[in-house]
């Protein structure tokens, strides 16, 4: 509802039959971990939210310069970065299970944690990290490598997956 003005951390991630997440007008702070659901497809947004927006069910910041979640469950197999997205969020492409081609575009400044891979669990305990999809960086090696606000999260990326354009 628009009272809603908080979304703190794990406040939806149990919620795996969840589909559609409406945010109010009022919502002004989402935790990076507020939200994770296996079935998610799609994000809408309350037009007058001030500080969030969403374009075809995917959420940003108001101003379109950081992405903030790609769900989990959407059904688009090829995604393309708007030009506007400067940030890449905490998880904001964490298990996108649908998702076979990723495209990043040049603008992009900084890549938080926990984006392009995935865990593979035995036994409730991660044993090795999967790069589900392919990611097409549209710059260098080196950029890509600039990018990263935690260096250790490029250990967790199959290499093979990423192509440079």
């Amino acid at each position: 509802p628009d009272s809603v003005t908080y979304l703190g951390c794990e406040a939806m991630s149990s919620c795996h039959r969840l589909e559609t997440i409406n945010i109010g007008k009022g919502v002004s702070y989402i935790h990076e971990w507020a939200i994770y659901s296996s079935s998610l497809k799609e994000i809408n947004v309350d037009p007058e939210n001030n500080c969030f927006a969403d374009i075809d069910g995917v959420l940003y910041s108001k101003d379109f310069t950081e992405i903030y979640l790609y769900p989990n469950n959407k059904k688009d197999s090829e995604f393309y970065i708007p030009e506007t997205v400067v940030t890449i969020k905490d998880g904001a492409f964490g298990n996108a299970k649908n998702l076979k081609k990723l495209h990043i575009g040049k603008n992009i400044k900084k890549i938080e944690i926990n984006n392009f891979y995935e865990y593979v669990y035995e036994d409730y305990e991660p044993i090795d990290t999967v790069t589900p999809y392919e990611i097409y960086f549209y710059s260098t090696e080196e950029t890509w490598k600039s990018l990263f606000t935690e260096i250790s999260c490029l250990n967790d990326i199959d290499k093979s997956k990423i192509h440079f354009v």
